[in-house]
């Protein structure tokens, strides 16, 4: 899909107890008439433990990216890239910060990614083809899903 190099973008801090429910990054087009092509989640969160939450979590199927320091989540914006944040634990020690940057990369042919995005479904499985990618080598990380029962995610 084309890009126009437009972007929005958004900086997030999630004290304990913060969250993102379930959702997918379908929008309507704005005034210029860009709409959401490329998700990205860049993390900031130095230090961070998965046993504090914060993970970013895929429903299609069910499977968990950590919020790995230094690292940059990219996904297609579909109907079936449906995800959320799990909560941060209440008990995070206040010396560590869930912090990201996100946003998306945009597309100024609404047809097209209007197109793209009806041509996903839950049967392409939108979790398998999520990209990790190092902040400091610039490489594809390698990283391993973990696929969860649904009853496991306490909201």
């Amino acid at each position: 899909c084309k890009v126009s190099g437009r972007t929005a973008a958004g900086a997030t801090f999630f004290h304990p107890g913060d969250y993102i429910g379930l959702h997918t990054d379908v929008m309507p087009e704005t005034n210029a008439g860009d709409k959401r092509r490329l998700t990205y989640v860049f993390h900031l969160a130095k230090d961070w433990q998965s046993v504090n939450g914060g993970d970013l979590v895929f429903a299609s199927p069910t499977s968990i990216v950590a919020a790995s320091y230094n690292t940059m989540t990219i996904f297609a914006v579909t109907k079936a890239a449906w995800h959320l944040v799990t909560p941060v634990w209440e008990q995070t020690p206040p010396d560590r910060k869930r912090l990201s940057i996100a946003g998306w990369w945009m597309s100024d042919d609404p047809d097209e990614a209007s197109r793209l995005e009806r041509r996903f479904h839950d049967d392409w499985k939108a979790a398998q083809h999520v990209t990790v990618i190092n902040g400091t080598t610039g490489e594809k990380v390698l990283h391993e899903t973990r696929s969860v029962q649904p009853s496991a995610i306490v909201l």
